[in-house]
């Protein structure tokens, strides 16, 4: 289990550890193996087959540098990289957002949903394309704005959007679920 980024302090973290559920044990990776830039209330989205390796994560957005990065893990050698590195930039979602949701649909197309936008709850849904590494933005948003909510992909290839909050704190609470449906526009 991959476990990247977080916050200690109010700092937003770069660290990377690995969790072993056989030995109940975490190890943290070395510096060299950390994300591109801390990140806390972002999103993290296996985007490579699972068996692969190196694994491919998606982070996007959180409190920090509100852009998006592919990080490699190498399973077998114990390391990661990010991306983008000089020369193979990767897009940025449209908006810098935190604590929205990233699903990874059955095509391989990511959806994300919502979250706090300059300082706001959201309703915003764009798609990350991992064969063109590149964010595309959709006409059809979320019936309500929210974050800190939950997104589960369902048997039918939509998308349950549930609970969270319609202000930047928790007493904006949802009692409310939308599903969605692909392309959302």
């Amino acid at each position: 289990v991959l476990i990247a980024g977080g916050e200690n302090g109010g700092a937003a973290l770069a660290t990377v550890e690995i969790y072993d559920p056989t030995a109940k044990t975490f190890a943290q990776l070395a510096a060299g193996n950390n994300l591109g830039a801390g990140r806390a209330g972002h999103t993290a989205t296996l985007i490579s087959s699972p068996s692969a390796d190196p694994a491919v994560i998606l982070m996007v957005g959180g409190d920090g540098p509100g852009d998006a990065e592919l990080y490699s893990y190498n399973q077998a050698g114990n390391s990661g990289s990010t991306t983008p590195t000089a020369g193979t930039p990767l897009a940025n979602p449209s908006v810098a957002r935190s604590f929205h949701t990233a699903t990874r649909l059955p095509d391989g197309l990511v959806v994300l949903t919502g979250g706090i936008v300059s300082s706001a709850a959201d309703n915003s849904v764009e798609f990350y394309d991992p064969a063109t590494d590149g964010f595309s933005t959709v006409s059809g948003t979320l019936s309500t704005a929210r974050q800190g909510h939950t997104a589960v992909l369902l048997g039918n290839g939509s998308v349950l959007v549930a609970a969270g909050s319609g202000t930047t704190t928790a007493s904006g609470g949802l009692a409310s679920a939308a599903t969605y449906t692909p392309p959302f526009d």
